[in-house]
């Protein structure tokens, strides 16, 4: 069995994961979810994959963020958008995507305004590919866990 004392992430090497029974944050465990995405090369897919209509002119956070910005709040359990207020100025959140602010509700609730129904089966699309993927890498090692 392997003890994490400390490490630093592939992904953003300003993060390092120390097991000395400090307190980080509460949402700490998600820049083990951003290593594991950025793995699956999951940003680039977004922004390959997914087609947004934005007609937006001036913004300070684009589509891809946004959606990851959700992903990272319904992971972390927060299940409304009135919860990206309280999470834009968290530290572990703006360290992991690299802002010094992170986007606000009402960009979020813009954002889920945008979404269309071509936009969902876009995201279906990764989610299969990443299935996929992922079932291929365990045949291919023969691990059944």
């Amino acid at each position: 069995m392997t003890i994490l004392h400390k490490t630093r992430l592939h992904n953003n090497h300003n993060i390092q994961i120390i097991n000395n029974g400090g307190n980080f944050t509460a949402n700490g465990g998600l820049s083990l979810v951003s290593e594991y995405l950025d793995k699956l090369g999951f940003s680039k897919l977004i922004n390959h994959q997914i087609h947004f209509d934005d007609s937006r002119k001036f913004n300070q956070h684009s589509n891809s963020d946004i959606l990851l910005q959700i992903l990272f709040q319904l992971i972390a359990g927060y299940k409304n958008d009135s919860s990206a207020n309280f999470l834009q100025n968290d530290p572990a959140l703006k360290v992991l995507f690299n802002k010094k602010k992170l986007a606000s509700q009402p960009t979020v609730s813009r954002f889920l305004k945008r979404v269309t129904q071509d936009n969902i089966t876009e995201f279906s699309d990764i989610i299969q590919y990443l299935v996929d993927l992922v079932f291929e890498k365990k045949q291919s090692t023969g691990n059944d866990n």
